[in-house]
Formats: C-alpha cells, sequence, structure tokens
C-alpha cells in the first residue's frame, strides 16, 4: 500500500466489503492529530534527524500530489534513520508499512508493529482491519474496529454504517455479536443508530444480534433495547418486537397476568409492551405510595384545564378471544364533563376500540373496577391499553381533581 493511504479510503472500500464480501475498507478520514504541517518538515529532518515528528511529516508530504518524484525514497530513509534511535514509536513502524510494501509478508510485521507498540494508531487499526476483512476474517476485523471507536468515538459515523451493511449482508454478524457481548463503550451508540436508520434488512438481524447477548456476560436491559423495540413496532412487525422485549425484561412478582407490571412495581421504560408514563399538558403522572396496601400506585393529578391527552398507556400482544380487564382506583374531587376512561383499542390498519371501563366522577376510596373485552380475529395483531377523556370535543376536555390505580391486570375470564 501506497503512502497516498488514508483511514478515509480504508472505510470506503470496507463499505464495499459489507454488500460484497470482496476485499477491502475504504475511506475513514481523518488525519492523525501527531502529524504537522508539511511546510518545513524536509528542512526540519536535515536540521534534526532523530525528529519523528518532522519525519512523520516529511512522510505524509511525500505522499501527497505535490511532493517531488524522489520525496518518497527520501521520506522512506529518513523514517529508516530515525528507527534506528527510536525503535520503540510505533508510528515509525505504521509510515514505514505505507511507504514501502514491496514485500507483504514484512510489511504485514511492520503494521503489527505499529499497533503493538502503538494500540490507539487508527490509521494502522483500519489498514489491519481491512486486510482481515479482505480474508473474510470479521473476528480480527470487529477487534480493530473496536479498538478505533474506543479511542476515536467520532469515526462512528462512518463505522456505524458499515456494521449495518453487514447486518445486510449477512457477513459479520456474528463477530458483531461477540464484541457487543462485552458492552463496548460504543453499544448503545450503536443500537440507537440501528434504530434510527435501520430497514428490514437491518433490524431484523440486529434483533436477532441482541436477543443472542441475553446468555452472555453483558445481556442488552431494557432501556438499550427499547429503541429497537419501538422502531418494530412502528414498522409493524409487532410479534419480533415482543419477542425482544421478552429476552430483555426482568420478570414480575405476583400473580401472572397478560399485562405487564400491572402493580407498577417496576420502574416503566417507555419501551412499546411496557408501561409509558409521561406527564402531559394539564395531567401530572406518577408512580407514589399511596398507603401501606399500594406502595407502587399510579397516580394522576389533574390542574382544572384542558387535557387533550394522558400519556398511560400500555402496547399488548393478545390473540383473539375474550378477555377481562381489572384493577382498582381510589379518587379525590374528580371532575369531568364525560368522565376518564379506560379503554382497549386495535391497533390494525384502522384502530378501533374493543371495550372501556368508564370512571365516574367525584370522590371514592380504593374500589375495583372490571371490564370485558373481545379481541377480533380481523384487524387487531396488537392493541393499546389507554386512560384517556371521553371528550368528543375541547370544551368536554377540562379535567380536575386525582386519581390512583393499582393492580391492574388482564385475564380470560372464567366460564360462565
Amino acid at each position: 500500500m501506497s503512502a497516498a493511504f488514508s483511514v478515509r479510503t480504508l472505510l470506503g472500500r470496507l463499505a464495499l466489503i459489507g454488500l460484497t464480501a470482496l476485499v477491502a475498507w475504504k475511506a475513514l478520514a481523518f488525519a492523525l492529530g501527531d502529524l504537522l504541517p508539511d511546510a518545513g518538515a524536509d528542512t526540519t529532518v536535515t536540521l534534526d534527524p532523530g525528529n519523528s515528528v518532522a519525519v512523520l511529516a516529511l512522510s505524509r508530504h511525500a505522499a501527497s500530489a505535490e511532493a517531488e518524484a524522489e520525496a518518497p525514497a527520501r521520506a522512506l530513509h529518513a523514517v529508516r534513520s530515525v528507527l534506528a534511535t527510536r525503535p520503540a514509536d510505533g508510528r515509525l513502524f505504521r509510515v514505514l508499512a505505507q511507504l514501502d510494501s514491496s514485500d507483504v509478508s514484512i510489511a504485514m510485521r511492520r503494521w503489527q508493529a505499529a499497533i503493538q507498540l502503538r494500540p490507539a494508531d487508527v490509521e494502522a487499526r483500519v489498514w489491519l482491519a481491512d486486510e482481515a476483512v479482505s480474508r473474510q476474517d470479521y473476528v480480527t476485523a470487529m477487534r480493530h474496529s473496536d479498538a478505533v471507536l474506543r479511542v476515536s468515538p467520532q469515526h462512528a459515523e462512518r463505522l456505524f454504517p458499515i456494521f449495518s451493511q453487514w447486518l445486510e449482508a449477512g457477513t459479520g454478524v456474528q463477530a458483531l455479536g461477540d464484541t457487543l457481548q462485552h458492552r463496548p463503550p460504543w453499544r448503545r451508540s450503536f443500537i440507537d443508530y440501528v434504530a434510527r436508520t435501520g430497514d428490514e434488512k437491518s433490524l431484523y438481524p440486529f434483533a436477532q444480534v441482541l436477543q443472542t447477548l441475553r446468555g452472555g456476560p453483558a445481556p442488552a436491559d431494557q432501556e438499550e433495547a427499547r429503541p429497537i423495540v419501538n422502531r418494530l413496532v412502528v414498522n409493524g412487525d409487532f410479534e419480533l418486537a415482543y419477542l425482544l422485549w421478552r429476552t430483555v425484561v426482568p420478570p414480575v412478582a405476583g400473580p401472572a397476568s397478560m399485562l405487564y407490571n400491572g402493580s407498577f412495581a417496576l420502574p416503566a421504560t417507555g419501551a412499546a409492551f411496557d408501561w409509558t408514563l409521561r406527564s402531559t399538558i394539564g395531567a401530572a403522572v406518577s408512580v407514589e405510595a399511596d398507603g401501606p396496601d399500594h406502595p407502587d400506585a399510579l397516580c394522576l393529578r389533574f390542574q382544572g384545564g384542558r387535557v387533550a391527552e394522558i400519556g398511560v398507556g400500555q402496547i399488548l400482544l393478545l390473540p383473539p378471544g375474550t378477555y377481562r380487564i381489572a384493577g382498582q382506583v381510589r379518587q379525590e374531587d374528580m371532575q369531568s364533563p364525560r368522565g376518564l376512561e379506560w379503554r382497549l383499542d386495535c391497533l390494525g390498519e384502522t384502530p378501533h376500540a374493543v371495550g372501556s371501563a368508564i370512571l365516574p366522577n367525584g370522590t371514592q376510596d380504593w374500589g375495583g373496577f372490571a371490564f370485558d373485552v373481545t379481541v377480533p380475529a380481523q384487524d387487531c395483531r396488537a392493541q393499546r391499553l389507554q386512560l384517556a377523556t371521553r371528550a368528543r370535543i375541547p370544551a368536554e376536555q377540562d379535567v380536575d381533581g386525582s386519581a390512583w390505580f393499582d393492580n391492574l391486570s388482564i385475564d380470560v375470564p372464567p366460564a360462565p
């Protein structure tokens, strides 16, 4: 490889490999901060032959389009001279490999020496990753890529698209998963990147990668998986989203129910099949104790103004059939023109409600409520249980007072 080698060139080539399984890495593209401007490097080396920084700058100048014909040979001689006095400078081995690649095996030993002496040498790491990909050795390629991202996180903007292309092509997926098993510092950023930019060709294999982390030393948690789960839900792939979510969600103590965390004992993550609990204009939402029997009750405090939306809901994956939704409620001075309701909506092509329980106005101590719903076989692959006002027009959205909820559940009702 010539002195014109650059990290940018390598990364671009690697992107091609991700799709074609051929050779090379092309274009990660940032000059290394330890290189000085080219101007004056030749003079500095003449005056100070042991100045390795000047020699590196001279070598960079030799690779430029403005360099004279004899510049590479002069740079090569300067590098060898400095190496005689500074044999532990890994940068010099890297430049030597770039300037003289006539013997492939010798050049490879120089690249290896470069990272052994200077593990944070990004350019050497990228070259070695490129060489590993040319042999379809994605384990080694990922090891060097991981090292690059640890010392230069800004390179994620070029490496992450390459990893996504590997996912699409099915190459390097195992190596990527094995690297993520050890929770590298860039793992969460890459998960967010795939959730934001991935399509079905990369999202689905990556969801499987996250599932495989479950048995490893650093399984994905709910917070990490949430962006992928929610993106799959947006794409309409409810089943895969649910399977991924179940691999990361902690078990809930208490009676089994088709509703997750109905006692609100665990923090809500906002993932699709967990509770979304967020305050909205006019409605403050929190989880707090309300006496010894309700240590983690869902609390809503309304401020007497218009409430267009209540940020309380959970997506479900109920198969067709009849279910009973039940819970406990306490209210203080609740006032709403048409009352509040717990409602189950189908999330098919035409969203529609399949059942609800209306909560009366006023004050009441803790008591139970329940309602039955029938999930149809058509156009209802997923559902959303949510708390809402029954307002039909803005004038009916005024809500005042407070309400607490606890021990919500969804079960198959007993046979009559």
